[in-house]
């Protein structure tokens, strides 16, 4: 299995993945983008080499504790993009494991009170990721939490067309001051 994983090894992701989410927990705007881009790089390529392992970095406990800390910070940073793809990221690989339906509920609450049309573009994408994905792969206990999320999905509108399979230059930038970074820097790209 380390053999699958090179140059990293199991040890080695898990280490490489509680560093990010440690990052995470920073809530500093670079570090977040940069380290949800990274785990999320990251989980990728376990995803492909290792599925056993990627599931294993996604279910270990300093992921749950990552995420009651980020669902306790309030409602501006729980809406943050770089949060919602977290979250995402987290339900994709690890299902319910990780993410209990209080914690879904708690994200969809936070959304019904500030409106969806009041979140940016881009907390608006990720917000329809994380609904796709909720649909997808959690078995929602009632009809009405079920309906919440389709209606939430319908809310955000159509689906913006993609023009090429590239983000955007500008949504791709992130500005921190007199700093341009771009985000496609931080994220690796498979072989």
């Amino acid at each position: 299995e380390d053999g699958a994983l090179y140059p990293l090894g199991s040890r080695g992701a898990r280490c490489l993945s509680t560093a990010l989410s440690g990052l995470i927990l920073q809530k500093h705007e670079l570090l977040l983008r940069a380290s949800v881009n990274c785990l999320s790089s990251l989980l990728g390529f376990l995803q492909r080499k290792s599925p056993t392992t990627a599931k294993c970095v996604v279910c270990q406990p300093w992921s749950r504790f990552l995420l009651h800390c980020l669902l306790s910070s309030g409602e501006n940073c729980l809406l943050h993009p770089a949060i919602l793809r977290l979250i995402a990221l987290l339900l994709q690989d690890s299902s319910t494991t990780v993410l209990l339906e209080p914690d879904l509920l708690r994200v969809m609450e936070a959304v019904e009170r500030r409106g969806v049309k009041e979140l940016s573009q881009e907390s608006a994408q990720a917000l329809r990721l994380l609904l796709t994905q909720i649909q997808s792969s959690v078995l929602l206990p009632t009809g009405e939490h079920k309906q919440r999320v389709e209606n939430m999905i319908e809310a955000l509108g159509p689906q913006m067309p993609v023009v090429n399979s590239s983000p955007s230059i500008s949504s791709n930038l992130l500005r921190v001051g007199d700093v341009s970074i771009c985000l496609s820097d931080f994220t690796l790209n498979s072989v």
